[in-house]
């Protein structure tokens, strides 16, 4: 596992001396909340669980918002575009909150005294369907009262409620205010999500968890300002090698001379690559992908590349710099995981599917989501 502390420049001053409050962690990991009122088969998700004014929800670090995003229940129920069921709906983005049933601890306020969202903004998504003052209760005993949520009601790129870690942050500077945290800093530690070998991750305010890091360590200066492509992003690097390890022993670069500049995103989890370089990918493995192999009762998140055999390849970044990032076989692939009629997670195992998204990249710029996150610890300072 490779540890990347991001030199950032958007750090807040800070006291440094003794009395300054230690990092503290919270679990990123299988969210599921069990069937209740609100949610008829429950929430089969991943992330941070959290309760918003009584309600139970699962949200997804995001360094794309600076707000905290939550899907309210009327885009599920009533504006559904008919491509999922409604449990489908739900369970993939973790839950969804009804403002019509929520506690004394929850208040409507305007969308425009929001925090601005440029990059949501620029990305072509809706505006937000309204806004709100609430408790937020999170694990370890950490409540925030009158935190501000913006709430969405249109749209289905929406694939999860995000937790807002953007570069001016609300969450960050609501932990500085209330002296939870001495900067506005977090360490992220992604899990794994592999079918084969699955492991925990968490998020680290205030610092990083130095305890979970093994193997090399390496200080990765990024931009959080500097346009990445056509896209600006929070944390930014320049991936200057990308080879493919095929099971032969043989080794294929997936970009020749050219710089690929790249985001990196935990709200994603699959590797989004300009078109270019997913078309290498599959002449490179000289398979052609299938999507007609996934069940129609299945919802698939994020659709990678579908393929009817399994094989043995892995993915070796090259980062400016020199530093290197593998990616083993059982993180780039496996048995198709989807989402079925009532909302649960399962496994099409006669599907291998690639963790390379399928579709258009937003503004042609590569995102590394979660499957790199994987093998690299992320540490914004």
């Amino acid at each position: 596992l490779v540890c990347i502390i991001c030199s950032l420049s958007a750090v807040a001053n800070a006291d440094c001396s003794a009395a300054s409050p230690k990092p503290f962690l919270l679990p990123l990991s299988n969210c599921t909340i069990p069937p209740n009122i609100d949610f008829q088969y429950g929430v089969d998700s991943w992330g941070l669980q959290l309760i918003i004014a009584s309600q139970n929800l699962c949200v997804v670090p995001s360094t794309v918002v600076n707000n905290t995003l939550i899907t309210q229940t009327e885009l599920c129920t009533q504006n559904n575009d008919g491509s999922s069921t409604v449990a489908q709906c739900i369970s993939r983005r973790g839950g969804t909150f009804n403002d019509e049933q929520s506690s004394s601890s929850y208040s409507n306020i305007s969308v425009q005294s929001l925090a601005p969202d440029p990059v949501w903004d620029l990305l072509g998504n809706p505006p937000f369907g309204g806004a709100g003052n609430a408790t937020v209760q999170l694990p370890s005993g950490i409540t925030i009262p009158d935190f501000p949520i913006a709430l969405v009601l249109e749209g289905q790129n929406l694939n999860a409620n995000q937790l807002g870690l953007a570069n001016t942050s609300v969450l960050l500077h609501s932990f500085v205010s209330a002296g939870l945290s001495s900067t506005m800093s977090f360490g992220f530690l992604a899990g794994s999500q592999s079918i084969t070998q699955p492991w925990d991750g968490h998020i680290a305010f205030g610092g990083f968890d130095a305890a979970s890091v093994y193997g090399s360590f390496t200080n990765y200066t990024m931009t959080n300002s500097t346009v990445t492509g056509d896209r600006p992003c929070s944390l930014a690097v320049d991936v200057t090698g990308l080879t493919l390890r095929l099971p032969d022993g043989n080794e294929v670069e997936l970009i020749s001379s050219e710089v690929m500049p790249s985001c990196i995103e935990p709200y994603d989890n699959l590797f989004r690559f300009p078109s270019n370089v997913v078309q290498q990918f599959q002449t490179s493995i000289g398979l052609s992908n299938d999507s007609s192999l996934v069940s129609p009762q299945l919802y698939i998140v994020e659709p990678g590349i579908y393929y009817n055999t399994s094989f043995d390849a892995s993915l070796v970044f090259t980062l400016a710099g020199g530093l290197e990032v593998v990616i083993p076989s059982h993180e780039l692939l496996g048995p198709l995981r989807g989402i079925d009629q009532n909302g649960m997670r399962v496994l099409q195992s006669n599907v291998t599917m690639v963790n390379i998204f399928s579709g258009s990249v937003p503004l042609d710029t590569a995102t590394l989501g979660k499957v790199f996150l994987s093998q690299a610890s992320l540490s914004q300072l």
